[in-house]
């Protein structure tokens, strides 16, 4: 008889990562497998396939903003376990004069000093609100904010699901900051049933919260980020697994394949989701291109799906097209934004010449292609979420540098050399061997992937769990 396991999915990333890659399906073969998901999902058609029987939906607590600001306090509370923490709180609350820059933008409104005037009480506000944020996080007010939190209602829409299942163990993807997880964790300890973490992205458990109730089990990317369960979460090393990541899977069985390419002749641009200047960046190529007189060669710029300011195209560039996953290029409008398909991936990637962009997640699934990465690392001069701050403050980027294949640009002065010689350099697609070899050895400290699937690894470490008890 299979052994019971409960599936939680919160987001629709989820049900892009474990049911439309059919892990969920292939772990479904060794264990009986239920599936939780929030109301909000229930539209989605990859839901209404499945067993009524074996789904359950919850809803999400009217308390769950208050305490992902509790969370906020918390990792300012506990600033030095990651450099991050002591950023997060100037991210959130921005009052520096640069912010202004983000904001008339977003607003559409042109970039003067008179309107920054009239929009300066929002610099003002956030101020305010820094402060009381900042004061809160002390260690006088700290334990009250605790314990307010603590004695507020529990999620009773998760806590009627955990009570009414029979099965022992609940796994739960998060990107680590979301209240339904925590809900999840703290209910299931409270009923005495085990917990299976999933760190869905590179950055969770360094970036986003402190949890006060740990899981029983956590699911993380590779060394660097088992490190970061230990140092920053205070997990048991015993408690923490390393799998991989559950999206690259199918960037690891593809990458050994020719894959048809959708463009010809093509360096492609990554953004990342932070609000910097990466038009202004794409313009200095474009400009670099034109002077040079490039001739067949094109940037294919893939904006974030869920970039953090409004991404402008410019009708002046000569050489730089929006990849058409993201956008329509006829109708000059960017496509309904949401998780882009995995399967686009491996031919975007494996069929450029080199890639540059923003320190994201993606320059390490390009790496899986053993692709030359030109990382921008310098400040825009336009944001203080600029590419060197993100270099400075985010903790998993620590040590990123030893990947063979990335070179990092920290002084704008020295792109255009950079860049001439990354052209002139990067006529092969693949490296050799002993190259490649080398790169997947120094990769596989920020995400596992050299042995097996990330499936096989799921199923055999949920095996051996639900064998303590």
């Amino acid at each position: 008889m299979k052994k019971k396991i409960y599936f939680v999915i919160n987001n629709n990333i989820y049900i892009r990562n474990f049911i439309k890659t059919k892990i969920i399906k292939k772990l479904n073969h060794k264990f009986d497998v239920s599936l939780i998901f929030n109301k909000n999902l229930y539209k989605d058609k990859s839901i209404k396939k499945y067993n009524k029987n074996k789904t359950f939906f919850y809803s999400s607590s009217n308390n769950n903003n208050l305490m992902l600001k509790y969370h906020d306090i918390k990792s300012t509370y506990y600033k030095k376990n990651s450099k991050f923490f002591q950023f997060r709180l100037l991210r959130l609350y921005r009052y520096d004069i640069r912010y202004l820059n983000e904001l008339l933008l977003s607003k559409g409104i042109k970039n003067n000093i008179i309107n920054k005037i009239f929009n300066f009480h929002y610099l003002i506000k956030n101020f305010t609100l820094f402060l009381v944020f900042k004061i809160l996080s002390t260690f006088v007010f700290f334990p009250v904010v605790k314990k307010y939190i603590t004695n507020l209602p529990k999620n009773d829409s998760i806590e009627k699901i955990i009570k009414k299942l029979d099965g022992e163990i609940f796994i739960i993807p998060t990107s680590g900051y979301d209240a339904d997880t925590i809900h999840f964790i703290d209910l299931l300890k409270k009923n005495k049933k085990k917990s299976y973490l999933i760190v869905d992205n590179w950055d969770n458990l360094s970036s986003k919260i402190i949890l006060d109730n740990l899981p029983d089990r956590i699911a993380v990317w590779g060394a660097q980020t088992k490190l970061h369960a230990k140092k920053i979460q205070k997990m048991n090393a015993n408690k923490i697994k390393i799998l991989g990541s559950a999206r690259s899977e199918s960037l690891f069985s593809e990458r050994y394949k020719k894959h048809k390419s959708v463009y010809k002749n093509y360096i492609l641009f990554l953004g990342s989701a932070w609000a910097w200047d990466e038009e202004g960046v794409l313009t200095r190529i474009d400009n670099f291109l034109t002077k040079n007189k490039i001739k067949n060669l094109q940037i294919i710029y893939r904006p974030h799906p869920f970039r953090q300011r409004k991404t402008l195209i410019s009708k002046f560039w000569k050489y730089i097209k929006v990849d058409k996953q993201l956008y329509d290029n006829k109708s000059k409008k960017f496509l309904k934004r949401s998780w882009p398909d995995l399967n686009y991936y491996p031919s975007l990637i494996q069929n450029s010449k080199f890639i540059i962009g923003g320190l994201t997640s993606m320059m390490i699934e390009s790496t899986i292609f053993w692709k030359s990465y030109l990382a921008i690392g310098f400040d825009d001069n336009f944001s203080l979420m600029n590419q060197k701050n993100a270099l400075k403050y985010f903790t998993h980027l620590e040590g990123i540098e030893k990947l063979p294949n990335i070179k990092i640009c920290k002084n704008i002065n020295n792109f255009d050399k950079y860049l001439h010689n990354m052209i002139k350099s990067h006529v092969k697609k693949i490296p050799s061997s002993g190259i490649r070899l080398n790169i997947d050895k120094k990769r596989e400290f920020f995400l596992s992937g050299n042995e097996g699937t990330y499936t096989e690894r799921l199923i055999n470490d949920v095996n051996k769990f639900s064998n303590v008890f």
